[in-house]
């Protein structure tokens, strides 16, 4: 009878919730019969880990080499309030799988087409896949992430532009721009903005837009380094070619890393190169685990996939970024230079100090 009352209250329990409750009662029953004898459950003991691995996180080789799983548990909460914006070609379809398993939050743009829905394509979608890397939600049925949240602006596809890229991160960091509003929370503060893009070549207004955009709004920009290709044509010549933004001065430069933590084959190399993250090489499989050794993420609405890419690696170091702004608010831009700089964000690979090919 008690059972049967619990279970038509207003609140539905499970049959272990019942159990449990039936079984304190039955304790407390005990316990008052007894006049000299005390009676009280023991505990059942178990770890304190924000981090909870997924059926995936065996095939997540890149969040293992960055130790995503300590960074989480460190700060302690299984689901953070920073974002990142992620400057891409959109997000998942919201009744999508993808969508349901990575922490978005609402209030993206479409720079690209000019309206409030950022969703992108349902296959081969980029921003999906840099979006997973960063905010995937730790379901058990899904891929692990770095316990922060993502917001989608569509900068890429049909109507893209140079202008768009500018507006999208003014609309990021709460500023006036050409879509007439902005990104504002109070529960969900900006923390950082990911571009997985870029093209050969220099454009000084390009630069300065964004250079004072991050002075002036103490906004971190993440940029990949770029995969050695000029106008889609891949040569180990394209390597040393100026890249924009990447290049641009302020941004954080991100190269990229294989399994082995050596710089990957296609990564974009030069002086401005500030850190590396993995971005894998599908070529190989040097851990031996049956895939290739890209990074696994959201390919589309509702498939996985391993990507190998610079666009890939920069995802790691804004997810860190903004795991770190949890943590402390105030890091500005600089302070955030200055500890690539001093080597309290990565491990010093191949030269000793800054080198062309993967920074500090």
């Amino acid at each position: 009878l008690f059972k049967e009352s619990i279970a038509g209250s207003f609140f539905k329990p499970t049959d272990e919730q019942i159990d449990d409750m039936l079984f304190r009662k039955y304790i407390s029953l005990t316990a008052s019969l007894q006049k000299d004898f005390y009676v009280e459950p023991s505990f059942k003991f178990t770890t304190f880990s924000a981090f909870k691995s997924t059926d995936y996180y065996k095939l997540q080789w890149d969040h293992h080499a960055i130790n995503t799983q300590e960074a989480v548990n460190a700060v302690g909460n299984k689901l953070n309030n920073t974002v990142v914006a992620v400057l891409d070609t959109g997000s998942p379809a919201k009744s999508s799988t993808a969508y349901a398993l990575t922490n978005y939050v609402d209030g993206g743009y479409d720079f690209a087409g000019n309206d409030s829905d950022p969703t992108g394509p349902s296959n081969n979608n980029h921003g999906a896949h840099v979006a997973g890397t960063i905010a995937a939600n730790d379901n058990v049925n899904g891929l692990n992430g770095m316990a922060v949240r993502v917001l989608p602006l569509r900068v890429l596809g049909e109507g893209q532009t140079d202008q768009g890229i500018i507006e999208a991160l003014k609309f990021a960091a709460g500023e006036v721009n050409a879509s007439g509003t902005t990104y504002q929370s109070d529960a969900f503060p900006m923390a950082v903005a990911n571009m997985s893009l870029g093209g050969c070549g220099t454009s000084e207004y390009f630069c300065n837009e964004i250079t004072n955009l991050i002075a002036r709004t103490g906004m971190p920009v993440v940029a990949a380094s770029g995969n050695c290709e000029c106008n889609g044509a891949y040569s180990q010549s394209y390597c040393p070619v100026v890249v924009v933004p990447a290049s641009c001065e302020g941004v954080i430069r991100v190269a990229a890393s294989d399994f082995e933590n050596q710089r990957a084959f296609y990564s974009n190399h030069d002086s401005t190169v500030d850190i590396t993250a993995p971005g894998g090489d599908v070529r190989v499989d040097k851990n031996a685990d049956g895939n290739p050794d890209g990074v696994l993420s959201f390919s589309g609405d509702e498939a996985v996939e391993f990507w190998p890419g610079t666009s890939m690696a920069a995802p790691h170091v804004a997810g860190a970024i903004a795991l770190m702004k949890v943590v402390n608010p105030t890091l500005t831009p600089t302070d955030i230079d200055n500890m690539i700089i001093e080597g309290k964000m990565s491990n010093d690979i191949d030269a000793a100090g800054k080198d062309i090919y993967t920074g500090y």
